[in-house]
């Protein structure tokens, strides 16, 4: 059993950010990423369902290669871990939460549970503006630079808090740890369906929502990663 102290937290971090750099300079991947953003950019979207399933095809072909030439990344740890310091931290940002506990749940995940009785129309929590993250905190963080100077990402503020969310995680000294530490490691969306779990939907119309969604994804990384390669 290891227990990692804070070297060794900052040493994982570290390593963290060198595989991103590398991620960003690599040729291979650059090549990759280059061929998802001619797919994604120079063609429209395809208007048939079976055009729309070859396209998808081709596009999770490449994003396999590119998972395959990133590597992965570490596990995170548990998050009911990460409770006990992120309760502190609601408590040293001012967020109210006295009838209110978080609990995890069995078979349902993490979830608020009341303590006591609550009053219509009782306020039940009050969370400061300095406790959230968002696209203003984005732009007060390392990343306003890029923000400032790129439209998409000026036009798309949800995008500008993931990747703010992204850039906190591997920094070990982020204010954001403590939230972060809680948040979930996996989702069950469209994003993450597999082929056969998309052919379900073919008598849906939900099917060429789920293809598009998966499309822009695709191409509104290949233009991220772009965008970064610039600044490595």
């Amino acid at each position: 059993i290891v227990v990692m102290g804070k070297k060794s937290k900052r040493q994982g971090a570290a390593a963290q950010r060198q595989q991103v750099d590398a991620s960003l300079t690599s040729k291979a991947v650059c090549r990759i990423v280059d061929e998802l953003w001619n797919m994604t950019h120079s063609f429209p979207f395809p208007s048939t369902f079976s055009a729309q399933l070859e396209e998808y095809g081709s596009i999770s072909t490449l994003t396999a290669a590119l998972v395959a030439k990133q590597g992965v990344s570490p596990p995170l740890p548990p998050r009911k871990d990460g409770l006990p310091a992120f309760k502190e931290w609601l408590r040293s940002k001012g967020v109210e939460h006295s009838k209110l506990e978080v609990e995890e749940f069995e078979n349902v995940g993490f979830g608020l549970r009341a303590t006591s009785d609550i009053k219509f129309g009782e306020k039940v929590m009050i969370v400061p503006v300095e406790a959230m993250m968002s696209s203003r905190t984005a732009r007060a963080s390392p990343l306003g630079p890029l923000i400032a100077q790129d439209r998409v990402l000026q036009a798309l503020p949800n995008v500008c808090l993931a990747l703010h969310l992204l850039e906190s995680r591997l920094d070990p000294n982020s204010p954001w740890k403590p939230y972060i530490s809680t948040l979930p490691h996996s989702f069950t969306t469209p994003l993450n369906f597999t082929r056969d779990d998309l052919l379900m939907l073919q008598a849906s119309p939900t099917l060429s929502e789920c293809l598009n969604q998966h499309r822009n994804i695709v191409k509104l990384y290949s233009h991220l990663h772009k965008l970064l390669r610039v600044s490595v």
